[in-house]
């Protein structure tokens, strides 16, 4: 074995053949030996480049800064009391509550382990992860969970979050696990469970009444996956800024982005200009117009359609011209919807006819490819029904006492968007044939004055669809009154059985059925015209990766996943993850 060993090593030559061998080359072969080194050694870079690919993975780590502006400033920092969409950005940031909504909008367990849920959809029970801890490093127990259910229940404090809680009955099993029993079942009783815990060791000692005026609204402690560090204030006292900090005991592990730093400023103008002058690196609910300015300036837009419905809904109480379904009709193949949401909303938007919300991948298919098709269909379906045009060029239809105009007004707020929506519908209606009236309001008076009383012909407005039992809420005929939401003020028995059981029913498949029923029956009786639903823009750092923009409903919604959030990554091999 040794002289075969030996054998093979003398097949190769010694070092100095070697360079004897190259003393020997002529200018053309040391052209080719070079040109031959280069190809060889940049393949083999490439070849190991490329396996360490297949082997390699690029991960996560901690490190980064966001700095966030936002219009408005925080008031209340507490889940029992927020109000604004800048104490919403805070408090979904600093508290964490029993569930969280993952990126699609589903509850998923946050400081719980687990969950179940009985068979009748009544009782909840609840248990607790351990070594959960609040950022004062106090634990989170039971008796937090039920302090904080406690005070949004007492009407002393008058927390927004406490219609959600009526009828909801809290009792500790030990000290890992609690329940809560409904009276009757409700499918989204689980978002409920994402409200913040409060630390009971603080608050216990702030009595109800003085709750709003207490610091703790400010400085505020949580167990959620950012810490407050600092505060910075106007000399008039108005908050001017916050700074969070990644909590590192918050599981299932510490937020990849070390820093969140909030400016607060008074309006969008000056916001977008600190966007542009790079004072702060992101910014959301911006306007569209606004959204195209930072686009040529080369900052990232990222956006997703929100479940807001604006539509027109009929009062026929106060227009009995709306009785006639041929008029509605018409209305509705009159109205370009596509031409609405580029004219209102810049593009950042799609057309709808549907009470449900849809996403970008559910566009409304236009029936009419011009204005010429989309009129002629509509005055077919009036001529049909006994209207004709007079010599204004306004549809009428006369009977043996009276000639009735296609004459109406559509109430809405003194809000860009919804007048810019107002006025496009009055001009395409008017080059159709109708007399359309806009009246403006400003939001206190139309929600006193006009809304709440019904003291409208036609109204433009948004629903926000934050979860299906809003469905009952805005279309059940139990709420066509104030303080009832069905604006609409539409009764249809069907739809009535159908949003009861929606409410009742845990099995999705039978709730999907019910709610597709549904929307066939709005479809068909036409109580309102469905126009569009708006996008949420949000601009962010060019390079922050793991931001997901499913599911938006509030604007504090964009914070969904944060603890995913990175900046910062590493290259390790697969066998090591």
């Amino acid at each position: 074995m040794k002289n075969v060993f030996r054998s093979l090593i003398q097949t190769f030559p010694t070092v100095r053949e070697v360079k004897l061998s190259l003393t020997l080359f002529t200018k053309r072969e040391w052209i080719i030996f070079f040109i031959a080194l280069i190809i060889s050694t940049a393949s083999a870079l490439i070849l190991v480049y490329k396996i360490n690919a297949r082997i390699s993975t690029a991960v996560p780590v901690p490190g980064g800064t966001i700095s966030e502006g936002v219009v408005g400033a925080p008031r209340f920092i507490n889940p029992t009391l927020e109000i604004s969409d800048a104490d919403k950005d805070i408090t979904s940031l600093v508290y964490a509550g029993l569930m969280q909504l993952d990126t699609n909008g589903n509850p998923i367990p946050d400081l719980a382990e687990s969950y179940e849920v009985s068979k009748d959809g009544l009782t909840y029970t609840v248990t607790l992860k351990n070594d959960i801890y609040f950022h004062d490093n106090k634990p989170v127990t039971i008796d937090d969970i039920l302090f904080t259910i406690q005070i949004i229940k007492d009407p002393i404090l008058k927390s927004p979050k406490r219609v959600s809680w009526e009828g909801v009955a809290v009792q500790k099993i030990d000290d890992q696990t609690v329940e809560f029993t409904l009276k009757k079942p409700f499918v989204s009783f689980l978002e409920n469970l994402t409200i913040g815990i409060l630390p009971s060791h603080l608050w216990s000692e702030v009595p109800i009444d003085q709750m709003t005026f207490s610091e703790l609204n400010t400085r505020a402690i949580g167990a959620g996956p950012y810490k407050i560090t600092d505060i910075q204030k106007k000399s008039s006292g108005i908050i001017e800024s916050y700074s969070l900090s990644a909590f590192k005991k918050y599981l299932p592990h510490e937020s990849y982005i070390q820093h969140i730093n909030f400016t607060f400023f008074p309006n969008e103008g000056d916001l977008i200009k600190a966007l542009e002058n790079g004072s702060v690196d992101s910014g959301s609910a911006l306007s569209p117009i606004n959204a195209e300015r930072l686009l040529e300036s080369g900052l990232r837009i990222e956006k997703t359609v929100l479940p807001r419905l604006f539509a027109l809904f009929f009062n026929q109480n106060k227009a009995p011209l709306f009785t006639d379904k041929s008029v509605v009709q018409a209305l509705n193949s009159a109205i370009d919807r596509n031409l609405l949401v580029n004219d209102v909303l810049g593009g950042y938007g799609i057309a709808t006819n549907s009470p449900i919300p849809k996403n970008k991948d559910s566009v409304f298919v236009e029936s009419f490819t011009s204005q010429e098709e989309r009129f002629a269909e509509a005055s077919s379906i009036l001529t049909k029904n006994g209207w004709t045009k007079n010599d204004a060029g306004v549809f009428e239809k006369k009977s043996k006492t009276s000639t009735i105009p296609l004459s109406f007004s559509i109430a809405t707020a003194d809000n860009t968007e919804l007048k810019k929506a107002a006025e496009s519908i009055r001009k395409q209606l008017e080059t159709f044939g109708a007399l359309v009236e806009v009246k403006i309001y400003d939001t206190g008076t139309l929600n006193q004055t006009i809304i709440r009383p019904r003291e409208y012909e036609v109204l433009l407005f948004g629903q926000v669809i934050s979860h299906e039992s809003d469905f009952f809420a805005f279309w059940h005929s139990s709420q066509r009154n104030d303080p009832g939401l069905n604006i609409a003020m539409y009764t249809n028995a069907k739809v009535d059985n159908l949003l009861e059981s929606g409410l009742k029913t845990l099995d999705q498949g039978l709730r999907d059925k019910n709610y597709r029923a549904f929307e066939a029956e709005i479809q068909k009786d036409m109580p309102a015209l469905f126009l569009y639903s708006p996008e949420f823009i949000y601009a962010i750092p060019k390079n922050l990766k793991g931001v997901s923009m499913d599911h938006v409903t509030l604007s504090s919604d964009r914070f969904l996943g944060v603890t995913d959030w990175h900046i910062e990554t590493d290259i390790i091999w697969n066998i090591f993850k």
